[in-house]
């Protein structure tokens, strides 16, 4: 079935208009649609978090087979067509649930519904589509963590993801008994990787030179950026092997740990480089440690002060995670009596930076008419977003890179 991925949004999004000290004016479409979402779940009783329905069937034996988006986008015309039909009800559907919780919260409501009508953005709904198997139709099965109980067996080979050539990866059949476990060595048997879309990227394409693969992460210092090259250093898994001189082995069997490693199906790193994952954090969490390290530092250089106004260039997976850490600052702005800005010019990502908590989030050709910022943060690596997060800063404002 279709689900609401619990994001509305107008395409192109319009910042917030007419604010004053005493007057919040119309606000950005991004809170708008954030207050709207706050309707749907409190006033009429949705449930807009996907999560809560994939960990649902998960418990209850589902098995996801399949999962892409299934956006709506319906756009305005000038005939009386299904998509004109559909796109005035909706306009009446928001001022039915939307305006008045925008109401509530101090903005002009009616300015919001009339610049709508006159601008006839794009409406788009974040949906996706799932594609469960259910074996177990009528018995509910115990909770997915306590499925997990039964750890896997040590196998006699495993495999790794290889890079080669550039654009060219292949997976590599190797034997558990040529890498034996030195004395403070452990054995993860993996349960997920993170995909790096940054030195990944760069290392699939070929664009390197022979260098340490990674001068930061010591069990990488020694090995060279050259083909066949495995690599990956976001991996989760859990312990099924302890080296003879490891520490509170008998603890640690068992346990669910973040290393820095390859992707593999099974991995051998020292016990110094294992993070043991807290209980209760998911393992498609926790395999995000890394980057949220890196979103967490950025904040931190960014020095933020008392109700300034920040904008952050690039909604990539470190922009969204830069988003959500300011987010945590306040309530839909990094500091309190401020504002956040996203930016960039692919509307899913747009999407995205609003569940994190954006106060408005704008293509890029809208950000002149929300600036200027006290504060820019350039995390996309593209050169005309470096330009504007230069242009639209205020004078002795800080650009973070």
């Amino acid at each position: 079935p279709i689900t609401f991925g619990g994001v509305t949004q107008f395409l192109p999004p319009q910042p917030v208009e007419g604010a004053g000290e005493t007057n919040k004016g119309i606000p950005s479409d991004a809170t708008a649609f954030g207050l709207y979402a706050q309707a749907l779940e409190s006033r009429h009783g949705h449930n807009l978090d996907v999560w809560k329905l994939q960990k649902a069937m998960q418990n209850y034996g589902g098995q996801l087979m399949s999962k892409g988006n299934s956006d709506w986008n319906i756009s305005p015309t000038d005939d009386d067509g299904e998509d004109s039909y559909l796109w005035r009800t909706m306009m009446h559907f928001f001022a039915c649930t939307a305006a008045p919780a925008i109401h509530t919260a101090g903005f002009n409501a009616h300015g919001w519904l009339q610049r709508a009508r006159n601008t006839k953005p794009t409406i788009q709904a974040c949906n996706q589509d799932y594609l469960w198997r259910l074996p177990f139709i009528g018995r509910r099965l115990p909770p997915s963590e306590d499925c997990v109980k039964a750890l896997p067996k040590i196998s006699d080979s495993y495999q790794e993801i290889q890079f080669t050539a550039p654009q060219t990866v292949s997976v590599a059949e190797k034997s558990t008994q040529n890498h034996p476990l030195g004395p403070t060595e452990v054995r993860i048997a993996s349960v997920c990787s993170l995909i790096s879309s940054g030195t990944e990227l760069k290392v699939f394409e070929g664009n390197f030179e022979d260098a340490a693969l990674d001068v930061n992460i010591p069990s990488m210092q020694s090995e060279r950026l050259q083909y066949p090259l495995s690599y990956g250093y976001s991996l989760v898994g859990h312990v099924i092997e302890c080296g003879g001189e490891v520490k509170g082995k008998g603890e640690l069997i068992g346990k669910l740990v973040f290393a820095f490693a390859p992707h593999a199906t099974q991995v051998v790193v020292d016990q110094s480089a294992v993070q043991v994952v807290p209980p209760g954090v998911d393992p498609y969490d926790a395999i995000f440690l890394p980057a949220v390290e890196t979103a967490l530092c950025i904040v931190h250089d960014a020095h933020l002060r008392f109700g300034e106004n920040v904008a952050v260039f690039g909604q990539g997976l470190i922009g969204l995670l830069v988003t959500a850490v300011l987010q945590r600052a306040g309530s839909n702005s990094p500091t309190p009596g401020g504002m956040l800005t996203t930016v960039d010019a692919i509307p899913s990502r747009l999407a995205a930076s609003v569940a994190m908590g954006a106060s408005q989030a704008l293509f890029p050709t809208f950000v002149n008419k929300a600036g200027p910022f006290d504060v820019s943060i350039e995390v996309s690596g593209n050169h005309k977003a470096l330009q504007a997060a230069i242009d639209n800063t205020v004078d002795h404002g800080r650009v973070i890179l």
